[in-house]
């Protein structure tokens, strides 16, 4: 029973809706991607000095998922098609690594610079976690994909949205881009 495809669904996934399968054995290539976990924070280390450090851990999205116990789970939501199911356990997973990497962040971190200060300001701790791919940390096919996208879209940053790409890996997005050479692409793609 198909269901009819509601009117303010998106123009691209109306498109690509039920015309692109996956097959089990791409599931291989998606987990061997490296994810990249980003921890930047500021502290203030005396009255006049900021000290700006960074902390980064790079781990395949399969030991992401064996982490949090869901590999298993996750196999069995991509081989039954529920993408929802996998796009909710990998955001929880990877919820899990960013805060148990901000936790640990002192033993991954080091210092990156100092900001010598003039006057006085509020003792606040500014921070920052997010988790992408990067194209030229990944070896595998995919991440040889996700570099020639990278390579043929000069506003695309060598780093990945995750969630992009499991859409497009998917079969829900035409590309792996992010937002602006998302839609640069399209538009260039109208034109011709």
């Amino acid at each position: 029973m198909s269901k009819p495809i509601p009117k303010f669904l998106h123009n691209e996934l109306r498109e690509l809706l039920g015309k692109a399968k996956v097959n089990l054995g791409d599931i291989e290539r998606l987990l061997a991607l490296s994810l990249t976990t980003k921890y930047q924070w500021t502290e203030r280390v005396i009255q006049y000095c900021n000290v700006h450090f960074e902390a980064e851990d790079d781990r395949s999205l399969a030991d992401i998922l064996d982490d949090n116990y869901e590999l298993a789970n996750f196999r069995d939501a991509f081989a039954t098609g529920d993408i929802d199911r996998c796009i909710d356990l990998i955001a929880e997973a990877i919820e899990v690594t960013e805060d148990t990497f901000g936790e640990n962040r002192y033993d991954y971190g080091e210092e990156v610079d100092r900001d010598y200060l003039d006057e006085d300001f509020d003792h606040t701790v500014d921070s920052d976690v997010g988790t992408t791919i990067q194209a030229d940390a990944n070896d595998n096919s995919l991440g040889l994909e996700l570099s020639t996208w990278q390579h043929n879209n000069n506003l695309q940053s060598r780093t990945f949205s995750w969630l992009h790409v499991f859409d497009w890996f998917v079969g829900r997005r035409r590309t792996p881009l992010n937002p602006s050479a998302h839609t640069e692409y399209l538009n260039q793609e109208e034109r011709y």
